[in-house]
């Protein structure tokens, strides 16, 4: 009976083991459809976003086809306006050709009136020449009249100045002053000048420019105490004009009594 007990056992666990193996390898298959599935839905998926890639594919497609279409007709229609237009600069070249000759015959008949009107033209230019002159004449002597007028007020308000200061003013002196004397001529037309310096023995010739800076630089190193003598020689050839202007120029100028 134990031996037999043995062997049921035995006989039981062997079972057991069969089923559990059983078990073991269903569970590996159902494991393994699982993953079948996963693999396949993947692939599914795969192939669903290739379609929507190969609709959008086409659709683009499409579109780029539409675009050529709508470019080719307004390609077409563009060849057609420009031959419309080639047509209409052809009319407007001939109808351009056609007013070219006109005006060339219209341009040979003024030349023929023109010639006909010259002679009275000529004596129109002539007489306009002469007014011209007669006019141009006029106003230089009245601009020489001004010119005159002017000068005399300015000798005028010069004058006036000069009697004015004498009244409110002390004498002008020398007394005490660094003296410059500036020699004033004219000689063969051109104005001369000379300039001499206490320390100079004798007068030295300058231009005009010469002497408006040396003047310029005593003046900066004396300054009130600058005393100009202007000189003007016998053979001067100066007028009374030119000798005042000169002198009223130096005096307000440089020296010491108009500072």
């Amino acid at each position: 009976e134990k031996a037999a007990a043995t062997e049921a056992l035995r006989s039981r666990t062997s079972e057991r083991d069969r089923l559990v193996a059983q078990l073991t390898e269903t569970r590996q298959q159902q494991e393994g459809g699982a993953a079948e599935i996963v693999r396949l839905r993947r692939q599914v998926e795969e192939l669903g976003e290739k379609e929507q890639a190969l609709v959008g594919e086409r659709e683009a497609a499409q579109n780029a086809i539409e675009r050529l279409e709508k470019k080719r007709s307004r390609l077409l229609q563009q060849a057609a306006a420009l031959r419309a237009e080639n047509a209409h600069l052809a009319s407007d070249y001939l109808e351009a050709q056609r007013i070219q000759r006109q005006m060339r015959e219209d341009i040979a008949g003024y030349s023929k009136k023109l010639d006909a009107a010259e002679g009275g033209q000529r004596m129109s230019v002539q007489a306009l020449a002469a007014l011209k002159a007669r006019y141009a004449k006029e106003i230089t002597a009245l601009q020489a009249e001004q010119r005159a007028l002017v000068d005399e007020l300015k000798g005028q308000h010069s004058a006036l100045q000069v009697k004015y200061d004498r009244l409110v003013r002390p004498a002008r002196t020398f007394l005490g002053k660094h003296v410059i004397r500036i020699g004033y001529w004219k000689e063969g037309g051109i104005f001369r000048y000379s300039l001499r310096e206490p320390r100079e023995t004798q007068a030295r010739n300058v231009n005009e420019q010469q002497l408006h800076r040396s003047l310029t630089a005593l003046k900066s190193v004396y300054g009130k105490r600058l005393y100009t003598k202007i000189l003007f020689p016998r053979e001067a050839e100066l007028s009374q004009k030119d000798a005042w202007r000169f002198t009223h120029q130096i005096l307000r100028q440089y020296d010491y009594y108009s500072q």
